[in-house]
């Protein structure tokens, strides 16, 4: 019973007795000599015996520059008036129990705390260089990994510790404690030792990088918070040339100031990756966790009796990191992909190949060959260099002429439901196009009568269409995302 406040585990779940534990403190409170007077004493009540003893706590005694700090009001004696001094810290003066306060200035700060009541006023408290506030920007990469790159050989002799192996581990991770409160995640850099591709230099096959958050047993990965697979041909890529595999997730992912993992999930179809860690010995503050093939998450230390880091840096921060996501990584000469840009207000795209426009948050790019595009985003408070890349893989295909267009295969995926209709239809699109939808109905006469907009975030959306006041007849309904329009007719009766 994790919940027990007498499980002898180190968790978080602790909130309840057993009706037994109630039963047995009670009776010792009723008949021991040591403890059947504490009932009678005014140790749990309001009677003052005394001026206040000045006491507290900060939430945090480490922040970022413009962070806050709370405070709490530990004193004895019950006082009723508080007089806080703030060194560095605005407001520089409270009278509040439990005051917030801001550092807008780099150092280490002192704080003071005189207590009263009716008795009287407490001697003055003064804690030196108790709050320090650091004089670094509000974006940071963090990494446990401080040692030899090392590929460590699983027991089983078949792989290796951090990736697929011969135990058939299902996931491993890194844990990021997070002290300074970072509020996101924008992307992370993990540095790949092996790799293997059944498929060859062509493969299509991706590796999910993984974000959990660290609410598991003991701080253990818990749910997930984000996943973004990652083409296996870069990792190969990236190994060959020495070089850490960068990765930038679609959406700011939420940390909420409490810490996180990063990581992998394993799958053992034929492809292989390992990531690179300290040796033994290097790491003493037990980071890194493994999930067995039961689904079980626990630390590599205990577990393997390793006390190692992976070779992954984190990339946190309190502002928003520019992030890129693209409708499809593997496309055939010439097919349109959907590149959309997030976390600054001006967006700038390079190489101009094959793209629409070169401006804005969202372009369409047709390359013709396997391509990397930037974007640098400006114009808003952004982490880091305010850029991040997304790379479009082409097929090394012939396109023939008979090909479909990307407007017939538009056409294919978009639906309207049922039809003929009373007058409330729903269209369903499912295909890879993202970005904003217009949705526009026109009479018989080509007159727009309605339109709609709606933002297609995934695969397969859907939109109720309502021509229900509109009179019996044949309507046009007109479907339109970035460069392609598809039009379908419906009919009402």
């Amino acid at each position: 019973m994790v919940e027990n406040y007498m499980d002898y585990g180190n968790d978080a779940c602790f909130n309840i007795f057993t009706k037994g534990q109630k039963a047995r403190m009670r009776t010792v409170m009723d008949i021991s000599p040591r403890r059947n007077t504490l009932a009678q004493s005014n140790l749990c009540g309001t009677q003052i015996a005394g001026p206040p003893r000045a006491n507290f706590r900060a939430e945090t005694q480490q922040i970022l520059l413009g962070g806050q700090v709370k405070f709490f009001d530990l004193s004895t004696n019950f006082p009723n008036r508080w007089f806080w001094t703030f060194e560095g810290g605005s407001p520089a003066n409270s009278t509040e129990q439990n005051p917030v306060v801001t550092y807008n200035t780099p150092g280490k700060f002192q704080v003071t705390l005189v207590a009263a009541n009716s008795l009287g006023i407490s001697d003055t408290l003064k804690r030196t260089a108790y709050i320090e506030v650091l004089n670094v920007g509000l974006c940071a990469e963090r990494t446990n990994f401080n040692g030899t790159r090392t590929l460590i050989r699983d027991t089983t002799k078949i792989g290796y510790v951090s990736g697929q192996n011969g135990r058939k581990v299902m996931a491993i991770s890194e844990y990021f404690d997070n002290p300074l409160g970072y509020t996101n995640l924008g992307g992370a850099s993990l540095r790949f030792g092996k790799a293997f591709a059944k498929g060859g230099a062509t493969t299509e096959a991706v590796v999910l990088v993984t974000v959990w958050n660290a609410r598991g047993f003991q701080g253990g990965p818990g749910a997930i918070l984000e996943e973004r697979p990652i083409p296996l041909r870069r990792i190969l890529s990236d190994i060959a040339n020495n070089r850490a595999t960068d990765v930038t997730f679609e959406r700011q992912i939420p940390l909420s100031g409490l810490p996180y993992h990063i990581g992998l999930q394993l799958t053992y179809d034929g492809d292989s990756v390992a990531l690179f860690t300290t040796k033994n010995g290097e790491s003493v503050k037990g980071t890194s966790w493994e999930q067995n093939e039961a689904g079980e998450w626990d630390l590599f230390l205990r577990r393997t009796g390793l006390n190692i880091a992976h070779d992954i840096t984190a990339k946190p921060g309190m502002k928003p990191s520019v992030l890129v996501s693209a409708s499809a990584q593997f496309i055939n000469p010439g097919e349109a992909v959907t590149l959309q840009a997030k976390g600054a207000s001006i967006y700038t795209w390079s190489p101009t190949t094959n793209l629409n426009t070169t401006l804005g948050p969202q372009v369409i790019a047709r390359p013709s060959e396997t391509i990397t595009y930037t974007v640098r985003g400006t114009g808003a408070d952004v982490c880091g260099d305010s850029t991040a890349s997304a790379a479009i893989y082409v097929r090394d295909i012939q396109v023939l002429g008979n090909e479909p267009t990307q407007e017939a295969l538009l056409a294919r995926t978009v639906q309207l439901s049922p039809n003929p209709t009373s007058g409330l239809v729903e269209l369903r699109m499912d295909n890879a196009l993202r970005g904003a939808v217009n949705v526009t109905v026109y009479g018989s006469n080509g007159v727009a009568v309605q339109q709609q907009q709606f933002r297609k975030d995934a695969e397969e959306v859907s939109l109720p269409v309502n021509i229900q006041r509109f009179a019996p007849g044949l309507y046009v309904v007109e479907v339109g995302i970035g460069d392609f329009r598809v039009r379908k007719k419906v009919l009402k009766y």
